[in-house]
């Protein structure tokens, strides 16, 4: 797979296959340009509760209206959902082995005072790969690529709500996990799934999983 040059959409804690796809890509561009789409990685991101898959939404208003691009979404404060996200991710997590040495900093990203979305993920996603070790940079475009240049356009493809490019190569490749007595694996979920449950050998499994990639 060809990936020195991908194009993405923002995320604060995206899934495993995000934080793959930009470790496997010499040139990374972040679209702030585009539209918004609701029900996306932009403002979601997954968990492993006890009942399973569960989405933690960023809530956000859109000044322009539907067509806003993701340069000017703003994120809503008419309601705690900081505190709620924590909440989840404790109950979520308290059981891994490695919740004790991570919350403290994950709450920290969660409660930054960004108010424009991307600089919010921006902040997060920073945060998670300072403390996974992993020296990734990207750019931004506030200019929405229509005809992308962009040898692999990974903006919808990498979506909640469909399988992606890596979809089968992490399921072949999986590591313990808190509820996996009880709900069976789960595959792709956030980044912070891994960091929770593998801690300092979370980039080492990422390696392994780029070694198996086919």
């Amino acid at each position: 797979m060809n990936t020195k040059e991908i194009l993405l959409s923002t995320a604060c804690f995206p899934p495993i296959s995000y934080v793959i796809t930009m470790l496997m890509a010499e040139n990374i561009v972040l679209d702030i340009g585009e539209n918004y789409i609701k029900q996306s990685y932009r403002t979601r991101y997954n968990i492993f509760s006890a009942s399973g898959k569960y989405a933690l939404t960023i809530p956000v208003s859109r000044p322009g209206g539907n067509h806003s691009p993701v340069k000017d979404i703003l994120i809503s404060d008419h309601e705690p959902w900081q505190r709620t996200h924590f909440r989840t991710i404790k109950t979520a997590y308290q059981n891994s082995p490695y919740y004790i040495h991570y919350i403290d900093e994950i709450e920290a990203l969660l409660n930054n005072s960004n108010s424009l979305l991307y600089q919010y993920n921006d902040f997060c996603l920073k945060g998670i790969m300072e403390m996974l070790s992993i020296p990734i940079t990207y750019t931004f475009t506030d200019e929405y690529i229509r005809d992308s240049h962009v040898a692999n356009d990974f903006r919808n493809q990498i979506s909640p709500k469909k399988e992606n490019h890596l979809t089968n190569t992490l399921i072949s490749n999986q590591y313990h996990q808190v509820f996996e007595d009880s709900q069976g694996y789960i595959a792709d979920l956030s980044i912070l799934d891994i960091l929770f449950n593998l801690g300092p050998e979370s980039t080492a499994y990422l390696t392994s999983v780029i070694k198996n990639i086919k």
